[in-house]
């Protein structure tokens, strides 16, 4: 039950936070992709972790709605990470273009 509508609804939102610190650890060398993935996986028993259902969910759409909360906000925390846009800009969208983050035959 949700008690008020806001910019995302709740789960999303969720998502985002997970998602936004999976890209830190990313983008400052943390730790790679797949550690993070595994972590999330084996550490909080999610069925996959933020980069793996980034595939699924697609790179690109990952891409444009950072880039629009950007454009709204003009906060850098809001632009697409750097790892993001490189995947982007070659088209690697994910599972619908056989590799993202992950390779898919």
């Amino acid at each position: 039950m949700v008690n008020k509508e806001l910019d995302g609804f709740v789960i999303n939102r969720l998502l985002r936070a997970i998602q936004n610190e999976a890209f830190y650890l990313l983008e400052n060398g943390i730790a790679s992709y797949e550690d993070i993935d595994l972590g999330a996986e084996q550490g909080l028993n999610h069925p996959m972790g933020p980069f793996r259902l980034n595939d699924f969910t697609g790179l690109d759409i990952t891409y444009f709605n950072r880039s629009a909360k950007f454009r709204e906000t003009g906060d850098p925390a809001d632009a697409p990470p750097g790892e993001l846009t490189q995947r982007y800009e070659r088209g690697d969208y994910g599972r619908k273009t056989g590799k993202g983050w992950y390779e898919y035959s």
